[in-house]
């Protein structure tokens, strides 16, 4: 795949190439990561220029991808390699499965808790981008997002900082909503 470096400023970002999804790099002024991420094609400066002022650096390194999803396998092996400083690392002890909620979170069987958890951690570091079976429901200052666990089970949940508060579940039925089928 083709990667680019640049220095990070905007000027050279808009040079980088937005035709193909992109895992990209800001790289402090030594060379380690600070912040790994990716983004579908389309959306490449716009989505690193969005970091400016955010997260500090010197450049950019950015790798083409055919696919999204070999952009996905390559972002959560660096991020998992390098620890990156400002990629929020979401574990299962960050995950709160909200008592205020209704009763069905709180009396949850422990291999379904154990399942929500485990897909959560899965998604890494990217719990909240529309990629693959996190879909966004919400608007800021509380974001919303539902993950579909299984074809029966998904969860609302939002992220505050770096961890992830489980609001409720979401039953086959009503997931459908959110997850309307494509007709062949």
């Amino acid at each position: 795949m083709a990667k680019k470096t640049v220095n990070y400023n905007r000027q050279n970002i808009n040079k980088l190439p937005n035709d193909k999804p992109v895992m990209y790099r800001i790289k402090t002024g030594s060379g380690h990561d600070n912040y790994v991420g990716l983004v579908q094609k389309g959306r490449v400066r716009a989505r690193i220029a969005e970091h400016l002022g955010e997260i500090p650096g010197a450049k950019v390194e950015i790798e083409q991808f055919n696919s999204i999803k070999g952009a996905q396998k390559k972002e959560a092996n660096v991020i998992k390699r390098s620890k990156p400083k400002y990629n929020k690392h979401i574990t299962a002890s960050n995950i709160i499965f909200d008592s205020k909620f209704p009763n069905t979170i709180r009396n949850l069987p422990r291999d379904v808790r154990a399942k929500i958890s485990k897909e959560i951690t899965r998604l890494g570091t990217s719990p909240l981008r529309e990629l693959g079976n996190v879909k966004h429901i919400g608007s800021l200052p509380d974001e919303l997002y539902v993950l579909r666990v299984d074809s029966d089970l998904g969860v609302l949940f939002q992220q505050r900082d770096e961890s992830i508060r489980i609001l409720d579940v979401i039953p086959s039925k009503r997931l459908q909503y959110y997850y309307k089928e494509k007709k062949a």
